[in-house]
């Protein structure tokens, strides 16, 4: 079962020991817990997703990510991981120099249209994907993006465990520093934070490859 807003409030009053809201109201708590599932977000990577035949404009390098992937305009795009170009029967990926290395690489002719070979992130929501599109190719891309704001009762946390641990200390550390008592607030902080570790520590790590390049049977 998914955690919701419901079950976050209760959570939140035990560890604030305090069931009958007589020193917290739900509307107090509920700002507590969004503010606590967005530093949840930034701290674990939020959440992924990957969107497939995004269409690009013939002639056009700079987008925004709203405008650019009209499914997720609800929620806040945090990064851009991974782009493709969709060339042919094939997927191509895009390099992800920095603004600068793409301005100086791939885009030294204002009129220069050709097929994408890179992408650069510009400010909060912008993207550049250089050189601009000579026809309409399509991309694929691998997203990181926040959660939306829990309003409703029954609104569920897109996450699943472990990543719903460290919501109801996070939202008690909120709730004690607007009391001013500091002491509380980080002892709920401290908690937090192990929670994050704990889902850090708990991911398998990547194999780059499974077998040598060279030689048979050792590690390159």
């Amino acid at each position: 079962m998914p955690e919701t807003l419901q079950t976050y409030l209760a959570a939140t009053r035990r560890l604030l020991h305090d069931a009958n809201a007589d020193y917290w109201s739900d509307a107090d708590l509920i700002l507590d817990i969004n503010s606590a599932v967005k530093q949840r977000d930034l701290w674990s990577g939020g959440s992924r997703s990957y969107q497939s035949n995004i269409p690009l404009t013939a002639g056009q390098d700079q987008y925004q990510l709203p405008s650019l992937f009209p499914a997720l305009a609800a929620k806040t795009i945090l990064d851009v991981i991974s782009v493709w170009l969709i060339y042919g029967a094939t997927r191509v990926q895009l390099d992800n120099p920095s603004f600068d290395d793409l301005q100086r690489r791939f885009r030294p002719w204002n009129t220069f249209v050709n097929r994408p070979a890179a992408f650069a992130r510009y400010g909060a929501q912008g993207l550049f994907i250089a050189p601009a599109p000579s026809t309409p190719y399509t991309i694929d891309a691998d997203l990181v993006v926040l959660s939306v704001t829990l309003a409703n009762l029954t609104d569920a946390d897109p996450l699943p465990f472990p990543y719903t641990e460290p919501i109801p200390y996070w939202a008690a550390y909120y709730a004690k520093i607007n009391s001013r008592r500091y002491d509380e607030a980080d002892v709920h902080l401290g908690y937090a934070q192990k929670a994050i570790r704990d889902i850090e520590g708990a991911r398998v790590g990547e194999m780059q490859m499974a077998y040598s390049r060279i030689g048979l049977g050792r590690w390159s």
